[in-house]
């Protein structure tokens, strides 16, 4: 069932009024900040979104573009100027149970910009939160653990309308921000050249989505019973503890050895990964397990990407719309050829179709909608189906869910017997180094 959006730009008085209420009723408040820089430092904070409340969600921009001046000025708000009424909005988020999606971005903003330390008060990443019981992320769908991505896997589950894109707010934005005259790439993205009621829904709409994930996943963990693994023995300790501080303050790094080390990880981890795959896919089990996913994934459709897909593979000459897809009409479908595509494309029985031909549709579009994938390595779920249900190997434990366990231990105790999960122990390590010591200090 989809919730209704409420979405606030505090541009009055009385908006700022309501949005204080708001924070006062709230014990736990979603945070986001939105910048002109990912520099933490240097940047300024263009504006925050607050939410306390599935489906609700405030923006207060501080800086507005000046379409005239070409450049950021302060926002004034009935006379009183934005950032003071910032600082006292954020003041107000101490004490609160504080959630963010990459914490330590918008934890160090804040705290650089407006001298006010929110560390003590977070209690969630969310991003922390998905990763421990998602650990493949929302494969298949973008950066696996960015927050549209996760929203657009999940967008039933959060309770978005399943008639709407799950990132549609971002979609706007982007939108305007390039017939703004702005830039939209990972260097410069410069979200600021927004008109300021489509940034007000992208905003809200952030912290109104990071709020969802975190419910939605806190009972996710609850039931793996990983509760205490992430909030008191590693995840957000080590996050608060280390973690965010390591990157506030730095440390002293031969940056030219870290990258020559990062080069040769990043070539070794791409041929076990191969070995991996390779082995794999030698055996016949997991072939059939990967055409069984790729079928119930993508079952064969008269309609949708099914069609597209069947009439792209058999080289259809049919009118396309501006957007590249076939148009699916009584009036161009009388233009194709008579045969076993016209008539399950009319009628929907697949059994007119080539067996080969309906199995080889549904495996193209699970592979693209997988990144070019049949399975991903580093996906405990994936391989785990893998190794009990098509190789039928014996688990040694089950997870706290009573799931059979597929982790590092039960590969360390099959490595020896089998050739594919010895190189997997080889690239998961070499993973956990690059993550852990490399990518860290880089980026």
């Amino acid at each position: 069932m989809s919730i209704e959006k409420k979405y606030i730009l505090v541009d009055t008085k009385e908006k700022v009024k309501e949005l204080l209420e708001h924070i006062d009723k709230s014990e736990v408040i979603a945070y986001d900040t939105e910048t002109d820089s990912l520099n933490v430092r240097r940047g300024n904070i263009v504006g925050f979104s607050v939410s306390g409340e599935i489906g609700v969600g405030f923006y207060l921009p501080t800086l507005i573009w000046n379409i005239n001046t070409l450049q950021l000025e302060e926002n004034v708000i009935d006379g009183t100027p934005a950032h003071r009424i910032a600082k006292v909005i954020i003041k107000k988020l101490k004490g609160k149970k504080v959630i963010c999606h990459n914490a330590s971005f918008d934890l160090r903003y804040t705290k650089n910009y407006y001298g006010i330390d929110l560390l003590e008060d977070l209690w969630i990443d969310t991003g922390m939160l998905f990763h421990t019981v998602q650990e493949e992320g929302a494969f298949g769908y973008g950066n696996p653990f960015a927050l549209k991505s996760i929203a657009k896997k999940y967008q039933n589950e959060l309770g978005l309308d399943e008639n709407d894109e799950a990132n549609q707010e971002q979609l706007d934005l982007k939108e305007s921000i390039k017939r703004n005259g702005g830039t939209i790439t990972k260097v410069a993205y410069e979200i600021y050249k927004a008109d300021i009621d489509i940034l007000a829904k992208y905003a809200a709409a952030d912290t109104d989505l990071t709020l969802r994930i975190a419910y939605y996943f806190l009972e996710v963990l609850k039931q793996e019973g990983l509760e205490k693994f992430f909030f008191e023995d590693e995840v957000m300790p080590v996050y608060k503890e280390v973690t965010i501080p390591m990157e506030e303050h730095g440390i002293r790094l031969d940056i030219p050895l870290l990258e020559k080390s990062k080069k040769e990880i990043e070539e070794d981890m791409v041929k076990y990964s191969s070995l991996t795959v390779k082995e794999l896919m030698s055996k016949q089990e997991v072939r059939d397990w990967i055409v069984n996913r790729a079928i119930e994934a993508y079952p064969p459709s008269p309609k949708g990407s099914y069609a597209q897909k069947l009439l792209e593979l058999s080289n259809a000459e049919l009118p396309k719309t501006a957007a590249g897809k076939y148009q699916l009409t009584k009036k161009t479908m009388s233009l194709l050829e008579d045969g076993p595509i016209k008539t399950f494309l009319q009628e929907g029985d697949i059994n007119v179709i080539d067996t080969t031909l309906a199995m080889r549709v549904s495996m193209e579009l699970y592979k693209e909608d997988n990144e070019g994938k049949w399975f991903n390595i580093q996906s405990k779920s994936q391989m785990g189906s893998i190794a009990f249900d098509a190789l039928k190997l014996i688990p040694l434990s089950q997870t706290p869910g009573g799931k059979p366990q597929f982790d590092d231990s039960y590969i360390d105790s099959i490595a020896e017997k089998h050739e594919w999960a010895a190189n997997l122990q080889i690239y998961n390590r070499l993973t956990k180094i690059k993550s852990t010591y490399i990518d860290r200090f880089i980026e």
